[in-house]
């Protein structure tokens, strides 16, 4: 008969999966860190309270804790969180854990990057690529600001505090559910529903009353908080959220559309030469890092030439 884990264990365990997401992981270790997760409900917060003291411990906090008396003293941020040391330390980490909420917390992304964020209250914030997002949370709420990217959240049931996204003139408020929301140069904002329902909710005085969506809505909005919303179905949702796995599917979208989204992943730039060969529509889903691949793909299929001049595609009919 298998021994039940202990909280400790978990505490120490969580520990070293901070330490590794610091260095960073790889596509076997991600998906080794979402079975550990998944297979104990205790792990989700252990990992946010491992994560949130990484954070703490940083630049001058950390070089004032290695000299403190306590008794992770002398050690460095990763050797104090790989070292087990965490489980000495949870009433300290609750401490941290609660004074970081009180001041909001900031979460960005690099171009090309790809964030999964656990939340102290179960929940995941998964960023895009170069996005930003703060996140608030109090004893009566649970906020976040998207500044600017996109960010797909699986929210935990919490009737007593409302999970509640904020961007441009809009909020989305959830109890537990699983939608994105994207704030994107020159494209209007959208909410896009996973799982669950939402309540959208213009900010704007003169916005209109609160929408209601369920799963498989796909809902636009205007900078003075209009909305509004398709029932395009759960699959349409799941495609358009391929970005989860490094793809982009791109069915349907022009050639000018397809080279201005891949812009937002890659520095290697796709540039089409004629306005005509711009209007044209694609098909398939692409790696979202290898804007090459697309740009040979997407000649061959509309019979187009391509022809690479340093970091920069040209695509011409």
């Amino acid at each position: 008969m298998a021994l039940r884990e202990t909280s400790q264990d978990i505490d120490i365990a969580a520990a070293q999966w901070a330490a590794q997401i610091d260095r960073g992981l790889s596509a076997e270790e991600q998906g080794q860190l979402d079975a550990w997760v998944s297979a104990d409900v205790r792990r989700q917060g252990a990992l946010a309270r491992a994560l949130a003291v990484l954070e703490h411990f940083d630049g001058p906090q950390i070089e004032a804790a290695t000299h403190s008396e306590r008794p992770w003293g002398g050690l460095g941020r990763r050797n104090f969180l790989a070292g087990g040391a965490l489980a000495a330390g949870l009433g300290v980490a609750g401490v941290l854990l609660t004074g970081q909420l009180g001041r909001g917390r900031e979460y960005t992304t690099a171009k090309g990057e790809l964030r999964s964020i656990p939340l102290e209250d179960g929940s995941t914030m998964l960023l895009n690529t170069a996005s930003r997002a703060r996140v608030h949370f109090s004893r009566g709420r649970r906020d976040v600001t998207l500044l600017s990217g996109e960010a797909l959240f699986d929210v935990a049931k919490d009737p007593a505090r409302p999970f509640v996204v904020r961007s441009q003139a809009l909020d989305v408020r959830a109890v537990g559910t699983s939608f994105s929301v994207s704030r994107l140069p020159g494209r209007p904002l959208q909410v896009l529903v996973r799982e669950g329902f939402v309540d959208v909710n213009g900010t704007a005085a003169q916005a209109p009353p609160t929408t209601h969506l369920m799963a498989g809505c796909w809902a636009t909005a205007s900078e003075a908080g209009d909305v509004d919303v398709r029932h395009v179905g759960v699959p349409t949702v799941l495609r358009a959220l391929a970005w989860r796995d490094g793809k982009l599917d791109l069915d349907g979208m022009t050639l000018a559309y397809a080279a201005q989204t891949f812009s937002r992943y890659s520095d290697q730039k796709i540039v089409i030469d004629s306005p005509a060969a711009g209007r044209l529509t694609v098909s398939g889903v692409f790696a979202a890092r290898d804007p090459a691949a697309f740009a040979h793909a997407a000649a061959e299929q509309l019979n187009l030439k391509v022809r690479q001049e340093g970091r920069v595609i040209h695509l011409a009919t």
